[in-house]
């Protein structure tokens, strides 16, 4: 199914309701607070880079 990314705007193909029941983005790790939203993979690649950096002590 093709969505748009809620940051950047861009069109992109989710694959959760394809023929293997699950989207690119379930082979990345889980992230909290996202909702219901989907990010492209460029924004949501960025979003779990800063929960990683604020996880991780300085």
């Amino acid at each position: 199914m093709k969505v748009r990314c809620p940051v950047c705007d861009t069109e992109f193909t989710c694959g959760s309701d394809g023929p293997e029941g699950a989207c690119w983005c379930s082979k990345l790790p889980p992230m909290p607070l996202t909702g219901d939203r989907c990010f492209c993979p460029t924004c949501l690649k960025k979003r779990l880079d800063e929960f990683e950096a604020q996880r991780s002590p300085d």
